[in-house]
C-alpha cells in the first residue's frame, strides 16, 4: 500500500495499480494461511486454558515422593479385606460453589450387601461414589473401607476395588489384553478370563468367536458392538474377582434382557463381594439389598425398594411409570 501510494503521488498511476493488483492476488493467497494461523492459536489459547489445572497439579506433585515398585501379581483372594464402607458425616461443596454437593451424608454399607444410589439428576451419587473412591476428598466426615481410608485401602489390597463407568475405555489389542489390562499377560490365565466374561454375560459370544479370547477388538473397540464394549469394561473389573464392586449407570447402554442377565449375575456375588450401584434404570437397583435415595445432595430415604417408594412420592411416581 505505501509503495502504491509513493507511484500515486508521483503521478505514476498505470505502475501504481499493477503494483496493488500485485499485492491483492498475493493477499488472496495469503489470507487462508493468516486465518488457519489464527485458528490455531485460538485452539492453543483454550488448551492453554483447560489444561492449566493439569499443569498446576503435575508442577505442585514435583517434588513428591516416588511410587514404590508394585508387584503385578494377581491376588484374587483379598486376604484380610473386609468390604464394608462407613461413610461418617461427609459433606462436600464444590470449589465455587455455593451449594454442597453433599451434606452430612452418614451411611454404613455391611460387608456382602448391595446398596444403589438413585435419585433426580445431579442428586450427588456420583459425589458420593468419588468420596468412596478417594477421588475425592471430603470437605468434613469421614469414610472408612475395610477399616482405612479409601485411598491406603486400595493400596493395601490391589484388586479388591473395582470400578466401572459408564463410559468405558477400550483399547486396541485382544479380548484378553482388555480385560488384564494394566496386569502382563503371563497373570491373565485362561480361568481369570473366562470367569469375568462369564459374569459380563460375554462368555458365549467370545466361545463363537475364531480367536476366542484373542480377538482383536480394534482401536477403542470399534470391532464390537457398544453394548459389548460396555460388557467388556464390567468384564475387566470382575478380573481381579473384587470384594468391592462399584458400577456408575454401567448398564445403561445395554438392552433390557442383557441388564437383567448382568444384573443377575452380579446381585448373585452378594455374600463375599459388596456391591454399589448408581442407575437411573429403576429396574437394575429393584433387587438391592438397600436403596438410598438423595435430593440436592442429602439422603431423603433409606431402605428397600418398597419402602423408599413409600417414603418418596416421586420414586413411587417414577415406578410405576417404568411400569414396576
Amino acid at each position: 500500500m505505501f509503495i502504491g501510494a509513493v507511484q500515486f503521488s508521483l503521478r505514476d498511476a498505470s505502475h501504481s495499480i499493477a503494483t496493488l493488483a500485485i499485492f491483492l492476488a498475493a493477499g488472496t493467497r495469503i489470507a487462508p494461511a493468516v486465518l488457519r494461523l489464527k485458528k490455531g492459536s485460538i485452539y492453543i489459547t483454550n488448551g492453554l486454558g483447560l489444561s492449566a489445572p493439569t499443569l498446576d497439579l503435575i508442577e505442585s506433585s514435583g517434588n513428591a515422593p516416588m511410587i514404590e515398585n508394585v508387584y503385578d501379581t494377581i491376588d484374587s483372594t483379598h486376604e484380610g479385606f473386609m468390604p464394608e464402607v462407613v461413610i461418617d458425616n461427609v459433606s462436600l461443596t464444590y470449589p465455587e460453589k455455593r451449594v454442597p454437593a453433599i451434606a452430612d451424608v452418614s451411611l454404613v454399607i455391611p460387608a456382602g450387601t448391595s446398596i444403589a444410589f438413585v435419585g433426580p439428576s445431579r442428586a450427588g451419587e456420583t459425589t458420593i461414589i468419588d468420596i468412596l473412591l478417594g477421588v475425592l476428598n471430603p470437605d468434613s466426615g469421614t469414610v472408612l473401607t475395610s477399616g482405612f481410608p479409601p485411598l491406603i485401602a486400595v493400596a493395601k489390597w490391589p484388586g479388591a476395588v473395582s470400578y466401572v463407568p459408564q463410559d468405558v475405555v477400550i483399547a486396541a489389542g485382544t479380548i484378553r489384553e482388555n480385560i488384564s489390562l494394566g496386569y502382563p499377560l503371563s497373570e491373565a490365565t485362561d480361568e481369570l478370563v473366562l470367569g469375568a466374561l462369564k459374569v459380563a454375560q460375554l462368555e458365549k459370544f467370545v466361545s463363537n468367536l475364531p480367536d476366542g479370547i484373542e480377538t482383536q477388538v480394534g482401536e477403542r473397540g470399534t470391532r464390537i458392538s457398544g453394548g459389548q464394549r460396555q460388557r467388556l469394561g464390567i468384564a475387566r473389573a470382575m478380573f481381579t474377582r473384587p470384594h468391592l464392586l462399584v458400577l456408575d449407570e454401567a448398564t445403561s447402554s445395554l438392552d433390557g434382557e442383557t441388564e437383567a442377565s448382568i444384573s443377575d449375575a452380579i446381585y448373585a456375588l452378594r455374600g463375599t463381594t459388596t456391591v454399589v450401584i448408581i442407575a437411573h434404570r429403576l429396574s437394575t437397583v429393584r433387587n438391592a439389598d438397600t436403596v438410598v435415595y438423595l435430593s440436592k445432595g442429602k439422603v431423603l430415604a433409606t431402605g428397600t425398594f418398597d419402602e423408599v417408594r413409600k417414603a418418596v412420592p416421586d420414586f413411587d411416581h417414577q415406578a410405576k411409570i417404568m411400569g414396576l
